[in-house]
């Protein structure tokens, strides 16, 4: 296991100090009938070839990946949180949410391999990021992932000869570490994706209190880069060139996005307060870093981590019976279409 998901476990564990009683739990036994569930079916992990969305090519798709994973982060509209980002399919029904971030990507690069040097151009001032993410609605945070962005290709630069590939030869193609590289090397886009919350305790004296912080370090979109770019190497796709899996994939547990428990509370495994559930129906804002979004985010890890013990109960990694984070998150993200309750909303650049 990662050391920021042992350490976001461990924190969960303790954020009882911070509150009474908690806006999130994990029903156990749902949690057991849910992984039973999982490995009675089909176990599949995604290629990422959407028509439209992505490139076919797979360097393309890789390098794209992880450019376009830095500003893969809230895109509910701001007056109206039931809508999202929209981008205009030509060919049918239109590009929402993630794919019609994407599909800016795809419609300006198409199957090409990007450096700096094909990005520049669309990212060098804020009037041409706006342009760039051009839709039917204007894209939410605008101003951020136009910093995002330019922290982005200013590194690569810097570090990487502008070559987003070398990125994953720089890490060995090691998923742990290049989780590592993208979190040290992009403070901003990658990095910041740490929440701390204040607790309370008591020393020896019970007039003693003591102030001490629980840590979450999530780093939600340095992992999706991940579990991109190993989606499509596991296609074995050679023609449109190939690409070298990433060792470590086993150490991911989860991908704490909002897509992926409201998939989990469908399923009786997170179950949400009240007060919690009726926030999220009614759409109202659930705060970056207070103590509900963090319950609901940890409470996905510890979750995810549980269902994977079960699922991979005897198995080594190698084993083609063998459980990552590839196949479970892609049964949680794709499994969380249609499910009744809406996604928590929290204007956030992390996810």
């Amino acid at each position: 296991m990662l050391l920021s998901e042992y350490v976001t476990r461990k924190s969960l564990r303790n954020i009882g100090l911070a509150r009474k009683s908690p806006s999130v739990t994990i029903d156990k036994a749902a949690l057991a009938v849910y992984a039973e569930e999982l490995k009675r079916g089909k176990k599949t992990a995604s290629n990422w070839k959407f028509p439209g969305v992505h490139p076919e090519d797979n360097i393309a798709f890789a390098g794209m990946s992880l450019v376009g994973s830095a500003v893969n982060f809230h895109l509910p509209l701001a007056d109206n949180p039931r809508e999202k980002f929209t981008v205009p399919n030509p060919s049918g029904k239109a590009f929402t949410g993630s794919f019609g971030m994407e599909r800016c990507f795809y419609r300006t690069f198409g199957e090409t391999r990007v450096t700096t040097r094909h990005l520049w151009p669309f990212f060098g001032t804020l009037q041409a990021t706006k342009d760039f993410f051009r839709g039917s609605n204007q894209i939410p945070l605008i101003e951020h992932r136009h910093w995002i962005l330019q922290e982005v290709l200013t590194v690569l630069d810097e570090k990487f000869s502008g070559n987003p590939m070398y990125m994953y030869e720089e890490a060995n193609w090691n998923a742990p570490e290049l989780i590592q590289i993208l979190t040290d090397s992009f403070p901003q886009a990658f990095g910041d994706d740490v929440s701390t919350l204040p607790v309370f305790s008591y020393g020896g004296d019970i007039f003693a209190k003591m102030r001490h912080e629980l840590v979450f370090p999530f780093y939600k979109k340095a992992k999706l880069v991940c579990l991109l770019y190993h989606g499509r190497a596991l296609d074995h796709d050679t023609e449109n060139g190939a690409l070298k899996p990433l060792t470590g994939m086993h150490n991911l547990t989860a991908v704490e996005d909002y897509q992926v428990p409201r998939a989990l509370q469908n399923e009786g495994v997170l179950v949400y307060s009240d007060a919690l559930l009726e926030k999220i129906k009614n759409y109202e804002i659930i705060r970056r870093h207070g103590v509900e979004e963090l319950e609901i985010r940890a409470s996905t890890t510890e979750a995810n981590a549980q269902i994977l013990e079960i699922l991979n109960d005897g198995l080594e990694p190698e084993d083609p019976k063998y459980w990552t984070i590839n196949e479970l998150d892609g049964a949680e993200w794709f499994g969380s279409r249609g499910c009744p309750l809406p996604h928590h909303i929290t204007p956030s650049t992390a996810y």
